[in-house]
């Protein structure tokens, strides 16, 4: 696509076309990107090589999807950088540069070309078209700013977005909250609306200390976009409590991407919809999600950006850009959706989601589903049995905890003097607050709650073995506590080593 797409029709064909028409864009354009990058770019030429494959027998999609998988430690940490791109990009001065976080290992850098900008920046233009489609808006960009893909992506799809006559403007904060306040208190009153667009955790800071800065969101029409990581329908009804937002399903939205291939899927209306439906009734859930025990980040896709493909509930993209992606296994697990298929759902169980929709004033979009959980390394072994941070998540969420705790937690699994494994959650207080016996049996209260609710391995654990042996050890830090909570940084969910600590 170039700056100059027509949005309109793009828009018009995620209402119009259905099931058929988007498989056949996603079996032609990833057959079309494989063969461009199996003879033109060098490192996926050794690598086809090297598992002999003959790139002129993948004629048809059932070929395609027999080929390997690449990911990080077999291809982009295997093959030279100058390898992975296009020729022609090598020697373009035009590229940017961005790295993945390191979280999961050492960060591996990627190009950042203008066509993964461009599609972003028609999701960015989606979004401001759900209020009303003339309205000034302002973006105060509060993702951190510098190598990594959020914050500068984000500037430059808000900017192209721009240029295609969206009004749009945008201030890169970064996560300065002192500048992020400024902008609300000085520009916001400027623009017809704002959104605020970063982490959700740090969003939530904002949220948090709005008030004690002078800032009243009900008096302005604040939007939300988020990235990173999924949250519960919980953390989203305590920001609409919060702030006065006025639809949730319209002013609210999350962003699935990674600096492989960008924004690659985008929380729709009706995702968000689904969502919350589904949420009420587990039967509905296990439906839809399968045995999946936490939430989900929904998200539909345009095939001709990035296109999922499942395989045991490991997820693969195939997308174009600098560093072309085929088959390449981002470390996500998740689900391959078909939205007439949920709908059936649904109706098994005498709901109607066209009329849930249209009660809610939103559209359906016509796109394939992706559903996204936790990394399969993002979660701690404890008892052998495995507890992700959604289940941490969802407890902490809960109202009686969120007038005392920030939400935010790091966990991990030591050892006591014994050398008994001990299941620790770091959690960090509001500013003020203290960590007392009667909040820390609240919490505790909650937590078992949910890891018992959401986790049978853990609920049969503490039967064999005692609730006083399993129970989470719960250390309260105060807030923007240096160890776990340095503010601005992306939180750490869990810690691969722990010290213990005296209560």
């Amino acid at each position: 696509m170039d700056s100059k797409t027509n949005t309109k029709q793009l828009f018009e064909k995620y209402k119009t076309k259905g099931r058929d028409y988007w498989q056949k864009q996603q079996e032609q354009t990833s057959l079309k990107l494989f063969h461009a990058a199996a003879f033109g770019v060098p490192a996926y030429k050794l690598f086809l090589k090297q598992h002999k494959i003959n790139p002129k027998k993948i004629k048809t999609f059932a070929d395609f999807k027999k080929l390997p998988a690449v990911n990080k430690d077999n291809y982009f940490r295997i093959f030279p950088f100058q390898k992975v791109l296009w020729p022609k990009d090598i020697a373009n001065k035009g590229l940017s540069l961005c790295a993945t976080s390191g979280s999961t290992g050492n960060p591996v850098y990627f190009c950042r070309k203008d066509d993964l900008a461009l599609q972003y920046s028609t999701w960015i233009e989606y979004f401001v078209k759900l209020d009303k489609p003339n309205s000034k808006t302002l973006f105060i960009d509060a993702y951190g700013l510098g190598l990594w893909l959020a914050g500068m992506f984000t500037y430059d799809a808000i900017n192209l977005a721009g240029e295609r006559g969206c009004k749009v403007t945008v201030i890169p904060t970064g996560i300065n909250k002192v500048e992020i306040f400024k902008s609300l208190k000085n520009l916001a009153p400027l623009f017809d609306s704002v959104v605020l667009i970063g982490y959700p955790p740090f969003i939530k800071d904002v949220v948090d200390e709005a008030a004690g800065q002078g800032i009243d969101f009900k008096k302005m029409n604040l939007r939300m976009l988020f990235g990173g990581e999924t949250f519960t329908e919980s953390f989203r009804d305590y920001l609409v409590d919060k702030t006065g937002i006025k639809n949730p399903y319209l002013d609210m939205g999350n962003m699935y991407g990674c600096s492989e291939g960008g924004i690659v899927a985008w929380e729709t209306p009706v995702c968000i919809l689904i969502k919350r439906l589904s949420v009420k009734n587990p039967e509905i859930f296990k439906k839809i999600f399968g045995n999946m025990s936490t939430i989900p980040t929904l998200g539909q896709f345009n095939p001709r950006f990035a296109a999922f493909e499942e395989e045991n509930n490991e997820l693969f993209i195939t997308a174009g850009g600098a560093t072309p992606l085929i088959r390449y296994q981002i470390g996500d697990r998740g689900n391959v959706l078909e939205l007439n298929k949920v709908q059936e759902i649904f109706k098994s169980f005498g709901i109607s989601l066209s009329k849930e929709a249209k009660s809610k004033g939103i559209a359906i979009e016509n796109l394939p589903l992706v559903a996204i959980y936790e990394r399969n390394d993002f979660s701690v072994s404890f008892y052998g049995l495995q507890i992700y941070p959604q289940t941490i998540k969802l407890a902490l969420d809960s109202k009686e905890l969120l007038n005392h705790l920030t939400g935010k937690f790091s966990m991990a699994v030591i050892q006591d003097q014994n050398q008994n494994q001990q299941f620790e959650i770091n959690l960090e207080l509001k500013p003020g607050f203290k960590g007392t016996a009667k909040l820390r049996e609240l919490t505790e209260k909650i937590i078992i709650k949910n890891l018992y609710d959401n986790n049978s391995e853990y609920r049969e654990l503490s039967r064999n073995l005692s609730i006083k042996r399993t129970k989470p050890h719960l250390v309260f830090w105060e807030y923007n506590h240096e160890k776990y909570f340095k503010s601005g940084t992306k939180q750490k969910w869990m810690q691969k080593q722990a010290v213990p600590v005296k209560i």
